[in-house]
């Protein structure tokens, strides 16, 4: 009987670039499980490799080059169906060569970041929403890749959907299909993949895996308050918002300029009413300009007060720093979801502003967290309500904190089970048997 490998070589061949904080959260949590599982290398590819090595090479992680087929991104149709068609057959290609047990004869042709993927007994992909509104074709010639070189293929803790149409739902079915591991994090996207017919034997619910990421210190947290001059004598309201892009499937546009007023106009009210401090974090910096959070935050900070109401904090800061800093607030409104997973982590009350159609924000805080009484939709035009809704949860903080220290242990149990279902697919795979 084979044994397991003394070390277990993971490869995550898609970037999970730190310079979001909600990205960096989930490495480092998917890296605390495999700590937790025993001896492990894992490889991580970038397109940001200065940034990534400062923020992963310290927990044991190795970046290797992302190399992205560059006619993918072409404005020519013909060119990005013939370039899918290539990134397919070098998969292929590789997977053939290590099968047939070639690969001495290959080995001084390819890259580092081939050599990872041929060295690898698991690759770990589709991390986060990633497949939200389509298939990205490489992952179907990843699940070949693994399907012939009979390695473990995972998705880890992500959400799915809802996909732009049948032929794209189609394909996520395929890929599923040649999954061996399909850890889902929240019940909306469970849903969905049963609606679609993917078989509810093969989906487990499990949670994000950004709730094992541990905070900074409560120390740690304050230190960096007094260094941004933050007066902690008084209430803090903190503020993370991104670009509300809609999703798929959504058939109402999303006004960004009228959900920046909107937050603008509840900070004031807060100010006014309670003598709030505002807490601006920026919880992504991007790697492109509509996931900087810093425009957004510029905008708030001029129209709340300027620097004597207001502070923009994140840019400095790793995401267990942020972590520990939304751990001080009284209240956090949030349109990033992992500002909100934090505060959950946390047991610090939120408002969620979200689209009906984001599954991991309606799954996880409303749902899994019981907090649907406190998320927006932001496909309505009424925007005072939303001054109401946070009131209402500052005046409840208490009864939601308690409510949030009731699941909250659970929930980061169920986070674990990716843990628990990865080790025993090891296993499986170790004794020469298949998973599905």
């Amino acid at each position: 009987m084979n044994q397991s490998p003394k070390i277990l070589n993971i490869v995550i061949p898609e970037v999970i670039y730190s310079c979001n904080r909600g990205e960096a959260a989930i490495m480092y949590g998917l890296l605390q499980s495999l700590k937790r599982m025993g001896p492990a290398k894992v490889v991580l590819f970038s397109d940001r490799i200065a940034e990534d090595i400062t923020a992963y090479a310290d927990r044991g992680v190795q970046i290797v080059p992302f190399e992205e087929n560059r006619f993918r991104d072409s404005r020519s149709y013909f060119i990005r169906r013939l370039s899918e068609l290539y990134t397919f057959l070098q998969f292929v290609a590789a997977g053939s060569i290590l099968r047939l047990g070639l690969r001495p004869y290959f080995t001084h042709l390819m890259s580092t970041t081939w050599l990872s993927l041929l060295e690898s007994h698991v690759i770990v992909v589709g991390h986060d929403n990633l497949i939200v509104s389509k298939l990205n074709p490489r992952y179907l010639a990843l699940m070949m890749f693994a399907k012939i070189t009979r390695k473990a293929i995972v998705v880890p803790a992500a959400s799915i959907g809802p996909l732009q149409n049948s032929i794209h739902a189609f394909l996520i079915k395929v890929f599923l299909a040649g999954v061996d591991l399909i850890s889902i994090r929240d019940p909306e996207s469970i849903q969905y993949l049963k609606d679609l017919g993917v078989s509810s034997i093969r989906l487990h619910l499990t949670a994000d895996l950004a709730f094992l990421m541990k905070p900074a210190t409560r120390a740690r947290a304050m230190e960096i308050l007094r260094n941004e001059h933050v007066p902690t004598e008084q209430p803090l309201l903190g503020i993370a918002l991104g670009r509300m892009a809609a999703h798929a499937g959504e058939t109402q546009s999303i006004e960004q300029d009228n959900v920046i007023d909107a937050v603008c106009s509840v900070a004031k009210a807060m100010k006014e009413q309670f003598g709030c401090y505002i807490v601006i974090i920026t919880h992504s910096l991007g790697p492109e300009i509509e996931a900087d959070d810093r425009v957004i935050a510029e905008t708030l900070l001029r129209e709340v007060g300027g620097p004597n109401c207001a502070v923009v904090i994140g840019e400095k800061y790793s995401a267990p720093e942020l972590k520990a800093v939304i751990g001080e607030l009284d209240l956090l409104i949030g349109s990033r979801t992992h500002s909100l997973i934090a505060a959950m982590g946390m047991s610090t009350p939120a408002i969620a502003l979200t689209t009906r159609k984001r599954y991991k924000t309606v799954g996880i805080i409303g749902k899994m967290f019981g907090q649907s009484e406190y998320m927006y939709f932001t496909e309505t035009t009424d925007f005072h309500s939303l001054i109401e809704m946070t009131r209402l949860a500052w005046n409840r903080r208490d009864a939601i904190q308690s409510q949030i220290d009731s699941k909250k242990d659970r929930i980061i149990d169920s986070a674990r089970d990716f843990e628990r279902l990865l080790n025993q697919l090891v296993v499986l795979k170790s004794c020469g048997r298949l998973l599905n």
